[in-house]
C-alpha cells in the first residue's frame, strides 16, 4: 500500500486529502453526536451527586464528612455524566460502589448524629436504587444478562 497526499484547487473537500493507494475509497462521514438522556435515572443521579457536593455548606458539614460528601458526590456526578457521553450499562456498578460508600460512611468516619448521616445514607439508597432501576431497564445489560445467566444446557 502506497500512502499518497492529494492537492486540489477544484474541490474543498479534498484538499490536503491523505490517499492510500491501493485500498477502497472510504466515504468521509461526519457523526455529531449529541449528548443524549437515554435513562431519567442518570439525570436524577447527577442532580443527587450535585446535591452531595452542596450538602455540606447548605447543612453545615465539618470536618470529614464535609470532604467525604464533597468527593463521594463528584464520584456521582462523574459516572452520571459519563452515562451521557458514552453510555452502558457499566457505570451502574460505580454508582452502586459510590452509594454503598454513601450509606456506610457515617458509621466508618464517625458523623455526628443528625442531618448529616441522614442526607449520606438518604444520598446512598436512592443512588443504589436508581442504578438497579436503570439496570433491570437498560436493553443492553438485559441482554448479556439473559445471554449468560439463562441459557439452556445443551
Amino acid at each position: 500500500m502506497v500512502v499518497g497526499l492529494r492537492i486540489s484547487s477544484g474541490n474543498t473537500s479534498q484538499v490536503g486529502q491523505i490517499l492510500f493507494f491501493g485500498a477502497a475509497p472510504y466515504p468521509r462521514k461526519k457523526e455529531v453526536r449529541n449528548m443524549r438522556i437515554q435513562h431519567w435515572q442518570d439525570a436524577a443521579s447527577l442532580l443527587v451527586g450535585v446535591w452531595l457536593v452542596a450538602s455540606p455548606f447548605a447543612l453545615g458539614f465539618s470536618g470529614a464528612a464535609l470532604w467525604i460528601s464533597i468527593a463521594l458526590g463528584l464520584g456521582v456526578v462523574l459516572f452520571a455524566l459519563e452515562a451521557f457521553i458514552i453510555p452502558s450499562y457499566l457505570e451502574e456498578w460505580g454508582e452502586m460502589l459510590m452509594g454503598l460508600a454513601l450509606v456506610l460512611a457515617p458509621w466508618t468516619f464517625g458523623y455526628e448524629k443528625g442531618s448529616v448521616t441522614t442526607s449520606s445514607v438518604l444520598a446512598g439508597i436512592v443512588v443504589i436504587v436508581l442504578a438497579c432501576w436503570e439496570l433491570t431497564t437498560d436493553r443492553d445489560f438485559t441482554t448479556w444478562w439473559h445471554d449468560r445467566w439463562h441459557h439452556r444446557a445443551g
